[in-house]
């Protein structure tokens, strides 16, 4: 199941994951799913969970990937 996550929650936890250690961070990506999250029916707080994940790793390789070609371009 995919869910809509708001883009600066996204790109919140993009920051944070370069301020953080991963266990950290994966803590924290819990906390908010928890405390800012509501499931619905046959959905659990795990499946938001690795939702969430999901959206944020790939966005951390995106921004990677663009930070990577930056430093190429100059």
């Amino acid at each position: 199941m995919n869910y809509h996550w708001n883009k600066d929650t996204i790109m919140y936890f993009v920051q944070l994951s370069r301020e953080t250690n991963m266990q950290e961070f994966s803590y924290k990506v819990m906390d908010f799913i928890e405390r800012d999250c509501s499931t619905e029916e046959d959905e659990t707080f795990q499946d938001l969970y690795d939702d969430l994940m999901d959206v944020i790793l790939k966005e951390i390789t995106i921004d990677r990937a663009k930070e990577i070609q930056n430093k190429y371009d100059e």
